[in-house]
């Protein structure tokens, strides 16, 4: 715990629910306070309402009021001792614990950062934790879903990882314990790579050719995908002898945002070859043409060669209502890593991409043709470095697109020889489907002609190529080619084209009408998901009436197998989404068969209660990062339907991306949105009070200000100790922007005080914090903050708070005149958080070190970076003392520009309200010097801009 002492008590949820207390177990009574029970541990830090814990526990007996809760916590008390359950002004909540489930998080992460053989007995300590094979054993399955698969799926990483250094330490009984864990997880999860490629490890060199191949005989039969690069490159590097076990480390984040294909492109290398073309000559490229003839997989080629050099953002506009509004211009922030403010976003997104060189990929803007050329055309206009492919059935009709006409596979003519048949793109890709699900059926040159018949009646179309070949097994060709009896229009609404490519809905209407009743069952209802999803959500979202688990994911292999979902990897591994047209039509069927609204209930409900009541983590960031579209889909119905308790959850959920990110636009709008519903209860309403107010601070100081105020003492009122230290956190950082050091100060310490009744993390968040203003004004107790910060922060694995808890320590460093030491914090930290890249704010405390001692052309180089990367709004407070220290560093340099810029920084700093702090002066002071030194600055002081700051550094650096 937060506060050094060991809490009496302790639950343990690895299995069946268990509390004890001075070494004596006990087990509560009956389902009821099982369940209770399990509400408030996934809640433990903060009380819950007794309305909250009768709609969770009781469901649809929800009716019988309140009483009922009071009498089974009564109940609760008696079984597992009173002082367990606590009363506050908030409702009821646990007293301090020990948390099996935290301890097991704290271990693994601990042990990635650890040697091979301390990581292993950290590792063994772990798993030792489990007393079964499933969380929350005996409580009732809905309740826990979301935390039971986030649990089961960390106790799977970690079974990983102990393979993992078990290989590295490299003796003969390591080895072989190595391979026999990944015998069990390949047993328990056939499609996880990752245990593949450990057994390719573990097997070394006699058995690599072995493991490979079950791994691509898997994925297959299973998915029709060959299995990831990494696992081809990794079993050839073991079959020569190239690598030793320690070879292949944990799955990084991949580079590129755009699908991964998983298999070869046939047949468009001319396109693709002119595609690039295009994009050299011409701002818009528009890519158009008929639903299914593979513009999205032309687009995903393209971002997988650009990404070798540099590919700005990629945006699937799928996942957007047809009617974006707003949400677009955020997304296309999102994807070129741009933070939008609320008002004017489009202005303030062309700010942000200013002059600098970026290519932006959108794939399916007939989604919302209208909106997309709107924003389009507007930055295009006032962004003269940006470029932009489109997908779309239609040309934008934008002035001076460049439209790319991408029509079908070529089909070879009746009476070609086989030869000149067989090198037909269609036909190629056709055999080559064929072969991944039943191979003897194309063997030999005699089944060409029958190929390239097939592929003529579909006249050449992919997608149409793609669901023929998923019925060939157990059939013949002529089985095949009567199938094709079935009416196939492919159409579109396009002037001079035949009515039969007007549309793919009877292509897939066509393939969805042979499905088994199950399997159309489950496709219907994935067809709630905006984006991607994994077989865990997908089971939940298609209900419990499809059978076992078992039952729902042979329903779902058998879905991509048959080509109507497919398949993409993730960072954290295997993914599946339903392609437009099939989700489409998926989703009116789901309408007619009355299913869509209780669909969507399940889809809402298991995005609410996914990460119901946890704090922040690396886990939950990149689940959100993976899933917003779905996330902001989940929280809009749940303002549609009303719902007060998913609004809260989802909000506050999504709201950790939204500050880590700063994502200022759409998190003040969700913010106001939950807060003027009307449906928040006090503690609720403090608490997305207390979101805004963090969001606001670098930039509406007087409304955080108010927000922040208006919290506390509804935090302090209902005993919220987690609440009530981010929000004197946030006020004192509002406080300290604006020059009240004092103000901030006192903050500062409450916020210690009340993060000491919460967990480390959030501890040592406080208490960096305290250091950073403490620094001006008692540099003692600044130090002695830092070291307590950093000695909490160093048993964590977190990258989240490793990053935020370096950065306040670095700054206060720079405070107190440390600038060694604080670049010696940040290499430190830049050391534990690889091979992940450093944030942008310790490249901007880094060089603020570096200036401080003396090394100009690095600090520069670092700015350039941050500036480029926009982060943050070029008008707030932070991205000004970015340009100060830029002038700062071209000033050292003799740079020309130097006197403009410092002129025009100093006078966007002061309009900001930042004032330079101490340390800050003799820097400042140099640098006018040295500005003097160079010539007078032609800049008025009351005309600098963020914008204009922006690009002269950029042409500086």
């Amino acid at each position: 715990m937060a506060s050094g002492k060991m809490p009496e008590v302790e639950v343990a949820v690895l299995g069946g629910l268990l509390v004890r207390d001075h070494d004596e177990e006990r087990v509560p009574r009956g389902q009821r306070s099982r369940d209770l029970l399990a509400a408030l541990v996934l809640r433990h830090h903060q009380p819950v309402d007794p309305s909250v814990l009768l709609e969770q526990v009781w469901g649809e007996g929800a009716g019988l009021g309140v009483a009922v809760v009071h009498t089974q916590v009564a109940r609760l008390r008696r079984d597992v001792g009173d002082p367990t359950v606590l009363t506050t002004g908030g409702g009821y909540r646990l007293g301090e614990l020990d948390l099996d489930a935290d301890r097991f998080a704290w271990l693994v992460s601990e042990a990635r950062g650890a040697a091979p053989d301390d990581a292993v007995g950290l590792l063994r300590r772990a798993l030792g934790l489990w007393r079964g094979d499933r969380p929350y054993a005996d409580v009732s399955e809905q309740l826990v879903v979301a935390e039971s698969s986030r649990l089961l799926g960390l106790r799977t990483a970690a079974f990983e990882l102990l393979a993992e250094r078990l290989l590295d330490r490299g003796d003969g009984a390591a080895v072989d314990e190595a391979a026999a864990l990944s015998e069990r997880l390949v047993a328990a999860d056939p499609l996880r790579e990752r245990g593949h490629e450990l057994a390719i490890l573990a097997a070394a060199r006699a058995d690599a050719l072995a493991a490979y191949d079950r791994l691509r005989t898997t994925l297959t039969e299973e998915l029709g995908i060959d299995p990831a690069p990494r696992a081809q490159e990794l079993q050839l590097r073991v079959l020569r002898d190239e690598i030793g076990p320690s070879a292949i480390g944990s799955p990084g984040s991949s580079s590129v945002s755009a699908p991964a294909p998983t298999t070869r492109i046939v047949g468009r290398e001319e396109e693709l070859a002119r595609l690039r073309e295009l994009l050299a000559e011409r701002r818009l490229v528009t890519v158009a043409g008929l639903g299914g003839v593979g513009k999205s997989r032309l687009l995903a080629e393209l971002a997988t060669i650009l990404g070798r050099g540099r590919v700005g953002g990629y945006l699937d506009l799928a996942t957007l209502p047809e009617r974006p509004g707003a949400e677009l211009v955020e997304a296309v922030g999102r994807a070129l890593g741009l933070s939008v403010p609320d008002a004017d976003p489009v202005e303030a997104l062309a700010a942000e991409i200013g002059t600098r060189a970026t290519v932006l990929l959108a794939d399916e803007a007939e989604r919302c043709l209208a909106d997309v050329a709107q924003v389009v055309e507007a930055l295009l206009a006032r962004c003269p470095g940006l470029r932009v492919v489109v997908t779309s059935r239609r040309p934008l009709g934008v002035a001076e697109e460049a439209v790319f006409a991408l029509g079908p596979l070529p089909t070879p003519p009746p009476d070609v020889d086989p030869a000149t048949a067989a090198a037909a793109p269609a036909v190629v890709l056709l055999r080559e489907r064929i072969a991944d699900r039943a191979p003897d059926l194309v063997h030999g040159d005699d089944a060409v002609p029958r190929l390239a018949a097939l592929a003529r009646r579909v006249d050449g179309v992919p997608l149409a190529l793609q669901l023929l070949a998923a019925q060939a097994p157990g059939r013949s060709l002529d089985e095949l080619d009567a199938h094709l009896d079935v009416p196939l229009a492919l159409a579109s609404d396009e002037g001079g084209l035949a009515p039969r490519h007007r549309t793919m809905q009877d292509t897939v209407a066509w393939s969805l009408d042979r499905l088994a009743a199950r399997e159309l069952r489950m496709l219907r209802r994935l067809a709630v998901f905006a984006g991607s999803f994994e077989p865990p959500v997908a089971r939940a979202v298609a209900g419990s009436d499809l059978g076992s688990e078992a039952d729902a994911s042979a329903a779902l292999h058998a879905l991509v197998r048959d080509a109507l979902v497919h398949v993409e990897r993730s960072p954290s591994g295997l993914s599946f989404r339903l392609l437009r047209p099939v989700r489409d039509l998926a989703r009116e069927r789901l309408a007619e068969a009355g299913e869509l609204d209780a669909a969507t209930r399940r889809h809402r409900r298991w995005y609410a209660e996914r990460w119901r009541g946890a704090q922040r983590s690396d886990a939950l960031l990149q689940d959100v990062r993976e899933h917003h579209p779905d996330y902001l889909l989940a929280l809009a119905g749940a303002h549609e339907a009303g719902d007060r308790e998913q609004i809260v959850d989802l909000t506050a959920t999504i709201g950790y991306l939204w500050i880590f990110d700063n994502l200022l636009g759409p998190g003040v709008r969700w913010c106001t949105r939950a807060l003027d519903s009307g449906l928040l209860s006090p503690l609720e309403r403090a608490r997305v009070l207390r979101m805004r107010g963090v969001l606001e601070a670098n930039h509406d100081a007087e409304r955080a200000r108010v927000d922040l105020t208006e919290a506390i003492p509804v935090f302090a009122e209902y005993d919220d100790q987690v609440g009530l230290s981010g929000a004197h956190y946030a006020l004192s950082l509002e406080r300290s922007y604006s020059g009240d050091d004092e103000a901030a100060l006192e903050h500062a310490r409450l916020g210690v005080s009340a993060a000491r009744h919460t967990h480390d993390e959030r501890l040592a968040d406080a208490l960096a914090n305290l250091a950073v203003v403490a620094s001006v004004i008692d540099p003692v107790e600044a130090e002695a903050a830092a070291h307590e910060a950093w000695a909490l922060v160093g048993r964590s694995g977190s990258v989240v708070a490793l990053s935020g808890v370096a950065t306040n320590l670095a700054w206060a460093q720079l405070a107190m005149g440390h600038g060694e030491v604080a670049l010696e914090l940040i290499g430190r930290a830049e050391a534990r958080l690889a091979p992940a890249e450093p944030t942008d704010y310790l490249r901007f405390l880094r060089a603020w070190g570096l200036l401080v001692t003396g090394e100009p052309r690095p600090a520069l180089a670092d700015l350039a970076r941050v500036i480029a990367a926009h982060e943050e709004a070029w008008e707030g407070r932070w991205m000004a003392t970015c340009f100060v220290a830029a002038a700062i560093g071209l000033a050292a340099v003799a740079h020309p520009v130097a006197p403009e810029l410092l002129a025009g920084a100093e006078a966007n700093w002061a309009r900001a309200g930042t004032s330079p702090a101490a340390w800050q002066e003799p820097l400042l002071a140099a640098a006018r010097e040295h500005a003097a030194a160079i010539g007078p600055a032609p800049w008025g002081a009351d005309t600098a801009s963020g914008r204009a700051l922006a690009a002269l550094v950029l042409s500086a650096v």
